[in-house]
């Protein structure tokens, strides 16, 4: 089990390129910034190639003067500046594989445009390595508090017995990578924060909160995870508290600047110009959790074990479960509320990808107790896992050949296609 830990996240990492050659090589998908990954991209040639946040040479070079629609991207009436629904977080994260990728182009005299070759081959390359990082943080955290065979079973399962592989290869460029790594740092710094709170660690954890805003704005009710490891201790601690907040102000500050510029205004809603509306009274449940078209444990049933695993967790895991309950509840119904609470096509539900670390704690809590339970109920136990896992990656290459539609699954669609081999 400790070479099978050691082997995991370079295996991981190999796969995720095996993957990704094949999907480019056979025209499973367009170039990898697409879509979503098309506004988390366009800062980088925006602000390195053209010296500007204003975004609109970019749109002029490659776009005719306009975002595709379906980015979102639309203009300010008041300033003329482009106001972007996603934040910079990813393309800050993603910035050394842009310059390696810049480098690389001038010397092949390939066009330095930000969207070229290898421009596109270092975004989903990058989006690979921060998800392959994020299991890496993950496992020292798992390894914290449970046995080696264990966290191989947790990292096995969260791979490939959810969505996040995909999120690692098929839609590298989206954010979904880079928020699962930053989720990971934000449990490993939780606990060595609150063990010891010394100026480095206070400094980190400021750093990882400010760079969740930036990634997704919403991430802020993250902060619940080091909020309510202790929380009976947070007077205690207020003074470090407050450095890590101001370091996390400072690190949102460039994002709250190109706010400024763009509308005037500090703080606005990055949705702004666009007809999204909530609808908190009467959020969505089902069909983001467990039925068609993107029920989380419909496509994952892999993560009822974390439900179950909640009620497991033992000793210093502890003190995760209640931030586990209360994220997990909070995202519930943010998601269910968001008018497109689908967040439009994916492979199973892409608005729960980036917790899928605190979801790992209590997934391994429950496969500690199936070890150490009966041989039959161990047995069994292991089956149904496994069985799980399976259907998620068969699943998983079915959409990635256009059997599972890209959104709106029905039962009918469901019922043809399934089991069925592309």
């Amino acid at each position: 089990m400790r070479l099978a830990l050691r082997l995991f996240i370079p295996l991981v990492f190999c796969a995720g390129l095996v993957a990704q050659g094949d999907i480019y090589r056979r025209g499973l998908a367009e170039q990898p910034i697409r879509s979503d990954g098309i506004s988390y991209h366009v800062y980088l040639p925006s602000i390195v190639l053209h010296g500007s946040p204003r975004l609109w040479a970019t749109a002029d070079d490659q776009y005719g003067g306009a975002y595709p629609e379906h980015t979102g991207i639309l203009r300010w009436t008041n300033t003329s500046w482009w106001l972007n629904p996603h934040p910079i977080g990813v393309a800050v994260l993603m910035l050394p594989f842009f310059l390696i990728a810049h480098a690389l182009t001038l010397w092949s005299n390939l066009p330095p445009d930000g969207f070229s070759l290898y421009y596109q081959v270092a975004a989903t390359v990058g989006g690979l390595t921060y998800g392959v990082a994020g299991l890496a943080i993950l496992s020292r955290v798992l390894q914290r508090h449970f046995a080696d065979g264990v966290v191989v079973a947790a990292l096995v399962a969260t791979t490939f017995g959810t969505n996040y592989f995909h999120y690692l290869t098929f839609d590298a460029t989206f954010s979904h990578a880079c928020a699962f790594f930053l989720v990971a740092c934000l449990l490993w710094i939780t606990e060595r924060w609150w063990s010891s709170p010394t100026p480095a660690r206070t400094i980190t954890l400021g750093l990882v909160v400010g760079a969740l805003f930036l990634v997704r704005h919403s991430h802020l009710l993250l902060i619940l995870i080091p909020a309510l490891y202790r929380p009976s201790d947070l007077w205690t601690r207020r003074a470090s508290i407050s450095a890590a907040g101001l370091v996390a102000l400072l690190v949102a500050l460039p994002q709250l600047a190109i706010y400024k510029a763009v509308t005037g205004a500090w703080i606005v809603s990055p949705y702004s110009l666009l007809p999204a509306t909530m609808t908190f009274w009467s959020p969505e449940i089902a069909g983001i959790l467990v039925t068609l078209p993107k029920g989380l444990f419909f496509w994952s049933p892999v993560l009822l074990a974390s439900v179950a695993g909640v009620f497991l967790l033992r000793d210093q895991a502890r003190a995760f479960r209640w931030s586990s309950v209360a994220v997990f509840l909070l995202l519930t119904w943010l998601v269910g509320s968001w008018y497109d609470w689908q967040f439009g096509g994916s492979y199973g539900h892409r608005g729960f990808t980036d917790v899928l670390p605190l979801l790992a704690l209590p997934m391994a809590a429950a496969f500690d107790r199936l070890r150490q339970a009966s041989r039959p109920i161990h047995a069994a136990g292991v089956a149904l896992i496994s069985a799980a896992v399976a259907l998620s990656l068969f699943q998983m290459v079915q959409y990635w050949n256009g059997l599972i539609p890209f959104q709106n699954t029905t039962w009918s669609d469901y019922s043809e296609i399934f089991l069925r081999w592309p």
